[in-house]
């Protein structure tokens, strides 16, 4: 939470600045004003301007709801709802973070976004992958071609995350990685 010197409040959220609308709104959320830090127009120039937090914003620092029957969670934030497909991607997204059951009814009201994604970097796996791995880049899945290539890039076996298919099947099929330079550059993250 920071405000500029002009008087408007902004919860910073990764690399977007949202403007709350009042303090009442400010205070409907939970939020205290102690919480908040004072910050010049220049410290905020990075950030892109997004939506107005109101009263009808939903979680605008984001919570993990789960269905009370199916056992389905969903992260949702500012009122959209995105389907996380596997424990393993709840634990390395949010990790800490807590559950909160939510009824049929209440999922219902939050519109359906895209599906929860692996961060950049994760080695992933599945049993459908056939002893694939891929790292994940841009959002999108891509197949190691074998495990020297794996070795070679300093990557290490126990850091391969091993979770379901529908988890690495969301991330888009992307170029396989080779020890032959392609022009993209991967980052190496230990």
């Amino acid at each position: 939470l920071v405000r500029e010197p002009s008087g408007t409040v902004y919860l910073l959220v990764r690399d977007v600045k949202r403007p709350i609308e009042s303090m009442s709104v400010f205070r409907s959320i939970g939020f205290n004003p102690e919480e908040i830090d004072d910050a010049s127009p220049e410290d905020l120039a990075g950030y892109a301007v997004g939506e107005p937090i109101t009263m009808k914003s939903a979680y605008p620092t984001g919570a993990l709801l789960q269905d009370g029957k199916t056992g389905g969670v969903y992260f949702v934030e500012a009122g959209v709802k995105h389907p996380i497909f596997s424990i393993e991607m709840m634990r390395i997204n949010f990790p800490g973070w807590k559950l909160i059951k939510a009824s049929k009814t209440t999922l219902a009201r939050y519109p359906d976004g895209d599906p929860v994604k692996f961060r950049d970097g994760e080695l992933i796996t599945s049993p459908g992958s056939n002893k694939t791995v891929y790292v994940v880049s841009n959002g999108r899945r891509r197949p190691i071609v074998s495990g020297r290539v794996f070795e070679d890039l300093g990557y290490a076996w126990k850091n391969v995350i091993r979770t379901n298919d529908q988890a690495v099947s969301v991330h888009p099929l992307g170029e396989p990685v080779t020890a032959e330079p392609t022009g993209v550059q991967i980052t190496v993250i230990p």
